[in-house]
């Protein structure tokens, strides 16, 4: 990792970095597992610095020794075993310096107000993403997906908020409920594993409960109002606009959560949601050419085919032709894959 991408990350969790700096420092993170993982450490050691304003200099020398003790790629050379450090140094200085600012001068200009920062993580189309919270919780995000969360939870709950597909893993901790929020309700929890569909703009919100509980919320002036408590196995359709809601029994969970392992699932699905599906999973745009295409419906499952192998195999169940177009360089930029449909 650069120096410039050390100084962004720090600013990145201490609030002050602009959105172009945010989106760089996320699309580095998207690049590879291995910038994802880096990113995660210099998260917890940014986690251990939020209390290590008020120590001495001796007490936070020692806490930095012993979690660098815990890093092993300190351990591989003694050569990285200096960069490393030398790079851990300078974040945590210039964490301390935003924690400083944000928790000892803030909170006397206001009144000892808290603040947290908040990290936001979208999933790139074309990869899904493991996120880690800071509680031992896991998301893993469909691509094109976003979670926003807290460096650190504070407060009476653990709250976070969804724009897209998600699959939670909750620890389990009672006395601080976990809260999924989304453009349309909330799902509140305590510890359990469910998957949730919010995509921004639609009119629908879809979850199904694999173990644990949930309780769908939504927020009528400002007041939580229960909707429904959901048991293991169970899938919730939500539809804001006619305020209707409908529970039933599941009885094919991988069609939900399969994408999870890398398989996508379509069960007679119409040809509108195989399409968007398609879309965040290859990182492409689909067009229809023939609009009674679109009255379809498309069965299969597929785990680690090309795009080209989902088309062919799926039609063998439809009446459809496609075409895929080369990739093209724009203003030194690929621009994405373009697939038409047609009779």
């Amino acid at each position: 990792m650069s120096e410039n991408h050390e100084i962004l990350i720090a600013k990145y969790f201490a609030g002050d970095a602009s959105d172009a700096e945010q989106k760089r420092i996320e699309e580095w993170i998207g690049q590879s597992e291995e910038n994802r993982k880096e990113f995660e450490r210099y998260r917890l050691l940014w986690e251990k610095t939020m209390n290590a304003a008020s120590y001495s200099d001796e007490q936070v020398e020692t806490a930095l020794k012993n979690t660098k003790k815990h890093i092993q790629e300190f351990r591989k050379s003694r050569m990285l075993m200096w960069l490393r450090q030398v790079a851990a140094v300078l974040v945590v200085s210039l964490l301390l310096s935003s924690i400083y600012n944000y928790l000892i001068i803030g909170r006397a200009l206001e009144g000892r107000a808290k603040q947290v920062a908040m990290q936001e993580i979208t999933a790139r189309n074309g990869m899904a993403t493991k996120v880690d919270l800071p509680d031992g919780s896991t998301v893993c995000l469909f691509p094109g997906s976003k979670l926003s969360f807290p460096v650190v939870f504070a407060g009476k709950t653990r709250e976070v908020h969804l724009s897209g597909e998600g699959y939670f893993d909750v620890t389990h901790n009672e006395e601080l409920p976990f809260v999924v929020k989304t453009n349309i309700i909330n799902i509140k929890v305590l510890g359990t594993k469910f998957e949730v569909k919010a995509n921004a703009g639609e009119d629908l919100l879809e979850t199904v409960l694999v173990e644990g509980k949930i309780r769908l919320e939504k927020e009528v002036e400002g007041k939580a109002v229960k909707l429904k408590t959901l048991k293991p196995d169970q899938h919730a359709v939500y539809i804001p606009s006619k305020d209707k809601l409908e529970v039933f029994k599941e009885k094919d969970m991988n069609k939900h959560i399969g994408w999870v392992n890398g398989d996508l699932v379509f069960d007679a699905d119409p040809m509108k949601d195989v399409i968007q599906k398609l879309e965040k999973w290859y990182n492409v745009d689909i067009e229809i050419k023939d609009n009674r295409l679109k009255k379809y419906k498309l069965t299969g499952t597929f785990n680690g085919e090309t795009l080209k192998e989902v088309l062919a195999l799926l039609q063998y169940s439809s009446d459809f032709k496609y075409r895929i177009t080369e990739r093209k360089i724009e203003n030194g930029n690929y621009i994405k894959r373009k697939v038409i449909l047609y009779k």
